[in-house]
């Protein structure tokens, strides 16, 4: 991230790169027995909610080069003999931010359960992915963006959610069961160039 008020003076590319790796694992195993009844209940939860930022909210401007400063920052003048030169600096040549992230998560519940008249099995997972993702320029009349060639944003993602339940119960009178699995995926992903940039 480059910080408000800052200023990177280039004449080639300027890159802010950002990369994430999250993964959550949760697993539950279990086994219940009974000599008349066996109760079990087992439940796994993974989570991965991680935030990734590329920020530029400074200014871009180009190299200051020797000559004489005149009218700002963004012109370098230089005289050769009688002739006078003068020439608008470019800023950079390019201008790119980059955001690759990850982030998984996976739960996996297994449970068994048996007894003599009853047995009673109640088994859950859940996985929930939800990514705070942001790539952008700030931009404003403080923080111009000067490129000669090109400014580039660019934010990829991948996200998976994965939740399994196995359960099994064996009894000679009364058996119930439930397995519960939910997976939630939702990545919010914000890709934007401010105004006045």
């Amino acid at each position: 991230r480059v910080e408000s008020g800052r200023t990177i003076d280039a004449g080639g590319t300027v890159s802010v790169i950002s990369r994430s790796h999250n993964d959550a694992d949760a697993s539950a195993r279990g086994v219940t027995i009974g000599l008349v009844a066996a109760i079990g209940a087992m439940t796994s939860e993974a989570t991965a909610s991680g935030t990734t930022l590329t920020h530029l909210d400074g200014a871009v401007t180009g190299p200051l080069s020797g000559g004489v400063i005149l009218d700002g920052p963004n012109f370098d003048f230089a005289f050769v003999g009688d002739v006078f030169i003068g020439t608008p600096t470019p800023g950079a040549a390019n201008v790119v931010l980059t955001t690759n992230t990850r982030n998984t998560a996976t739960a996996i519940t297994d449970s068994a359960g048996g007894g003599l008249l009853a047995a009673l099995n109640f088994n859950s997972a859940a996985a929930t992915v939800t990514p705070n993702i942001q790539t952008y320029i700030l931009g404003g009349t403080g923080a111009p963006i000067d490129a000669s060639n090109s400014i580039t944003l660019a934010t990829s993602s991948f996200t998976d959610a994965d939740a399994t339940t196995n359960g099994f119960s064996l009894a000679g009178g009364v058996n119930i069961g439930e397995s519960r699995a939910n997976a939630n995926s939702t990545p919010n992903i914000t890709t934007r160039i401010g105004a006045n940039s």
